[in-house]
């Protein structure tokens, strides 16, 4: 059994979203006609006939899902699993209660994969964006022991202690950043509009400038000619580093250099 996401609408005209599961796309636009919807896109979350121990696949809308939608996404099967529901059946709950789409689709596709005979911890191979190593190496490791309400648990806590460690992190570098931003600005503003009326002076005088006034009226001469290039340059610069940490292999190098610089590391 698959599972698809449609995009609706109903006699009334009514656009609506959501998930559902079905053997192939034909029985799930039958089920969706049966409940008075007209069918406008219909998109497998998971193939595992076809895709079966495949890597990676595509959801309708791929965008990476926040630590705290996973945090919440595993302290809430943790309480299930804990409650004694079946795996399938607490995820299942989830993608009924969940509210972000993106945890939904991939809470719909591992329950796909569960129900095809696939271990949760496998399932989350495929979405190695939203689960990292140490997610899925936990949860094999329940799965083998037989404990993965415990483990679950325990994963839910570390993972809720990571968001507010994070969070602390982002407030303790909010004034920083404004100050150096402001700081920027200033400086910005005084060498491009403040500085070049001062040079016209100094050069009708025609005094001999000390070397770092030099230097200064070099600065801004650069600054004034080529500002709108450098503001390009720092947005490609910008885009092809992001670009570049998506690659696993530079992304841990830059991580293992970042954990050896003080503070930060």
């Amino acid at each position: 059994m698959a599972a698809f996401h449609y995009n609706a609408l109903d006699a009334a005209g009514k656009a609506s979203d959501g998930m559902i599961e079905a053997d192939s796309a034909r029985l799930a636009r039958t089920q969706l006609r049966d409940k008075g919807l007209f069918v406008v896109e219909l998109d497998a979350l998971s193939d595992t006939s076809t895709q079966k121990g495949a890597r990676s696949f595509h959801l309708p809308f791929r965008k990476r899902i926040p630590l705290s939608e996973v945090s919440l996404m595993l302290r809430q099967l943790a309480t299930l699993l804990e409650a004694g529901l079946p795996l399938e059946q607490a995820l299942a709950v989830l993608i009924e209660q969940g509210d972000n789409p993106a945890m939904r689709q991939v809470i719909a596709a591992l329950r796909s994969e569960v129900l095809a005979g696939s271990t949760l911890a496998r399932a989350m191979e495929k979405h190695r964006d939203t689960f990292p190593d140490i997610h899925r190496a936990l949860i094999r490791a329940g799965e083998e022991s037989g404990e993965l309400d415990t483990v679950m648990d325990k994963l839910a806590s570390y993972s809720e202690s990571q968001q507010a460690l994070q969070q602390k992190i982002g407030l303790a570098m909010v004034y920083p950043a404004i100050v150096i931003f402001v700081a920027v600005l200033v400086v910005g503003g005084l060498l491009l509009f403040v500085v070049p009326p001062v040079v016209e002076v100094f050069q009708q005088t025609k005094q001999n400038l000390p070397f770092l006034t030099r230097a200064l009226i070099a600065l801004s001469d650069f600054l004034s000619a080529a500002w709108l290039y450098l503001i390009a340059l720092f947005v490609v610069g910008g885009i092809v580093a992001q670009r570049a940490l998506q690659l696993e292999a530079l992304r841990y190098q830059f991580h293992l250099k970042l954990l050896r610089l003080p503070v930060l590391g």
